[in-house]
């Protein structure tokens, strides 16, 4: 009797200890079910603080284009950096022109602009223009002059250019505005309406 009370007792001990041990497992598969939805948020966290820093780090001017500006250009003053479309872009006066400087991803010149007058456009790109657009008026004129050794495009008000020396053109008609590039030559390269 005493045998089949202590058996009893022991099985009793056993299924006792096996079913605290389930709940101790239980329990330690609901803070590992936790801890990762708890991780889940904190990667999901971390990485959009790591892409707010890569945009903010996109918006700034490289300081590899300014050194690079300073071998192009030399030391020039009064010169404000913007960043435009992953372009970095130096302002400065040239010539006692407002003058431009273009720099890729690569701080490489893409080139340069200049303000220019409809008087400094080539003969044959007033000519176009008389034949073409005589009822525009011309709002400004950009002279693009193409680093040669680079094959990036200027990228103006959201609009590609070819990579080629050439004049830009900006035209407005009531509340049509179109852009267009001139070559040396009066060619019409491309033309976009804005």
């Amino acid at each position: 009797m005493k045998t089949k009370f202590l058996l009893i007792a022991m099985l009793f001990g056993i299924v006792t200890i096996s079913q605290a041990q389930e709940a101790q497992i239980a329990s330690a598969k609901k803070s590992i079910a936790s801890l990762n939805a708890k991780e889940k948020v904190i990667n999901t966290e971390k990485h959009n603080l790591n892409r707010e820093i890569k945009d903010l780090k996109k918006s700034e001017v490289n300081s590899r284009s300014k050194a690079q500006f300073k071998a192009d250009f030399g030391v020039v003053s009064n010169i404000t950096w913007v960043r435009e479309s992953n372009v970095d872009v130096a302002n400065f006066k040239r010539d006692n022109q407002l003058t431009k400087a273009y720099y890729d991803s690569n701080s490489q010149l893409i080139g340069t602009t200049v303000t220019k007058k409809d008087s400094e456009l080539p003969l044959m790109a007033q000519k176009t223009l008389k034949d073409s657009y005589d009822d525009y008026t011309v709002t400004q004129i950009l002279y693009f002059d193409d680093n040669d050794s680079n094959n990036a495009n200027i990228i103006l008000l959201g609009n590609e250019f070819e990579d080629k020396d050439c004049y830009i053109i900006f035209l407005t008609k009531g509340n049509d505005t179109r852009i267009l590039q001139i070559t040396e030559n009066g060619e019409i390269a491309a033309e976009k309406s804005l």
